[in-house]
């Protein structure tokens, strides 16, 4: 019997992303294509490279970038979401420290294809 440490088990490798979103040191960054003064504020599904969100409120005086926080916080349960690019133009980088994947649930209420891990 041999007395070598024993191999770890290789970590499984963190599920891919949406084209949407890209992993950072300390959480995930979504690119956003925001719709101000919509009917009602929702995530209306992939749009491009970006995730496309509606929101009700007006675009003025951040307070569509605040709906934004809002929603994007309430759907991945971030409290510190924040906008790092973008905070006077439609086309928005959000900051979601803490946020290391999406989950299938988590892109299905988003309207994003569940990317597949080729492990079928």
């Amino acid at each position: 019997m041999s007395h070598l440490p024993r191999a770890m088990p290789a970590a499984d490798p963190p599920p891919p992303l949406p084209a949407c979103a890209q992993r950072v040191a300390d959480g995930l960054v979504l690119r956003l294509k925001v719709v101000a003064s919509a009917r009602r504020s929702a995530l209306a599904g992939a749009l491009g490279e970006r995730l496309k969100v509606r929101i009700a409120a007006p675009a003025q005086d951040g307070r569509a970038n605040a709906a934004v926080l809002a929603l994007i916080g309430a759907w991945l349960g971030c409290r510190r979401a924040a906008i790092i690019s973008g905070a006077s133009s439609p086309e928005k980088s959000v900051h979601l420290p803490g946020v290391s994947t999406l989950s299938s649930a988590q892109l299905a209420a988003a309207g994003l294809p569940c990317a597949r891990s080729g492990k079928d």
